[in-house]
């Protein structure tokens, strides 16, 4: 009876496998062994893992890399040449657990395996077409000018974690396996990443031309996405989504307890930031009883944007008993370095979120969300990597303009020159030829 029970089990679990590579590619071994085939799937880890486990289950030569369902047909992309009775022996196999599939064994291709451009920068067309089709190891990690990122289909974590390092990363990050189902960017982490990470990414890709959701699988298989509160309001499709979960009544505890939170700390504000902060309270309040429920949770998600708070932001002490307890536990010097270098940057951040496109926009508005979930969860690094991000990406937009004005002031110029050499020319066809 033992046979029929594993029999029924690797067909749930084959079913299941081959379920998930309809939507993307993922990594397989698929082992010779006395008793039959092993088969081994799973998006989170390396095809040589898999690999391994396969032969500890009795599995000797065979087959490994990524496979994906294209209709009736599972292609199966080898990292080595497979043994010529293979395909043979894994219809049988397949079909035996009710998966009657034409298949198709095909070779990776030969530049997957070239190590010699292992060190060259990432050209992120290529990957992301290569990642499509096979899941790929990557170390990403966060460093002084933006983001690293290493990518192998076959090399170690480890190994690309040192090579991003070498380039310019710091020790926080993303490490995994990395795959791709349309516009979605899906990594599955060895360890758990910053939480703004997936937005830094986002950011990231779109400055490399690239529009992708990013999806970060954690550890213990809970997830962070890019688009969770992305941007500080919600785009016109989840919005339609999000909805019905909205209601006047969660709204308006929400709106009291930003209110609670706010009401020690107008005696230490300006009175022109103050009276500000009041206003746009009470214009929320309004957003509600309109019966704009979107527009409502938009708008506290823009004071959450500029001032970090939220529903969820304790009611602090007094600024002297807060700064008092802050000392203490050692967080307050850090904190306070890191709001004073975001007040300084705060008028120029406000000013390009009025004059920038819309792109550019959305960047910023993201990694200063970001800066202030990382100071409110009480992480130093994270809280130093989001701001630096920010300032980074600043820069940058201010470079451009100043770029775009000065070849605009160069045009004008050209264009002036252009025109006083054409009123000079009239001026001297005037004078050879004098009107009667």
């Amino acid at each position: 009876m033992a046979p029929k029970a594993d029999l029924k089990a690797e067909t749930k679990e084959l079913g299941a496998a081959l379920g998930t590579a309809r939507n993307k590619a993922i990594n397989f071994a698929l082992l010779i062994g006395k008793n039959g085939l092993v088969f081994e799937s799973d998006p989170r880890k390396p095809a040589n893992s898999l690999r391994t486990i396969a032969k500890k289950k009795g599995g000797a030569k065979g087959a490994w890399g990524a496979m994906r369902c294209e209709g009736s047909k599972l292609v199966l992309t080898c990292d080595e040449e497979p043994p010529s009775n293979l395909q043979k022996l894994a219809k049988k196999h397949f079909a035996e657990r009710g998966q009657m599939l034409q298949l198709e064994f095909v070779k990776a291709a030969a530049e997957e395996d070239n190590d010699d451009e292992e060190n060259s920068e990432i050209n992120v067309d290529e990957l992301l077409q290569k990642a499509r089709k096979k899941p790929h190891n990557v170390a990403w990690l966060l460093g002084d000018k933006g983001l690293v990122l290493k990518a192998h289909p076959r090399h170690p974590v480890e190994k690309l974690r040192q090579q991003a390092k070498s380039e310019g990363g710091g020790p926080r990050g993303a490490c995994g396996v990395l795959s791709i189902s349309g516009k979605t960017l899906t990594l599955t982490c060895e360890e758990e990443p910053p939480k703004s990470f997936p937005r830094l990414a986002k950011v990231w890709m779109a400055d490399q031309g690239h529009v992708y959701k990013v999806k970060v699988v954690l550890p213990g298989g809970g997830e962070l996405d890019s688009d969770q509160d992305d941007e500080g309001t919600l785009s016109e499709e989840s919005a339609q989504d999000a909805e019905p979960a909205l209601s006047k009544e969660a709204l308006t505890t929400d709106l009291k307890k930003i209110a609670e939170v706010f009401k020690p700390r107008f005696k230490s504000m300006p009175a022109d930031q103050a009276k500000n902060m009041k206003t746009a309270l009470k214009s929320v309040a309004v957003i509600i009883a309109k019966g704009d429920l979107v527009g409502a949770q938009n708008a506290m998600n823009k004071i959450a944007l500029l001032s970090g708070v939220t529903a969820d932001t304790p009611v602090g002490p007094t600024d002297e008993t807060e700064s008092a307890a802050t000392d203490e536990n050692g967080s307050g010097e850090w904190k306070a370095a890191l709001a004073k270098e975001f007040a300084t940057l705060k008028p120029e951040l406000k000013q390009l979120l009025e004059i920038v496109i819309p792109e550019n926009k959305t960047a910023l508005q993201t990694l200063a969300q970001s800066f202030g979930e990382e100071m409110k969860s009480g992480a130093p690094g994270g809280s130093r990597d989001a701001l630096d991000a920010l300032k980074l990406k600043v820069d940058e937009i201010i470079k451009t303009r100043a770029e775009g004005q000065r070849l605009r002031m160069l045009e004008i110029a050209k264009a002036k020159e252009r025109a006083m050499a054409l009123r000079e020319k009239l001026a001297q066809l005037e004078a050879e030829n004098p009107q009667s």
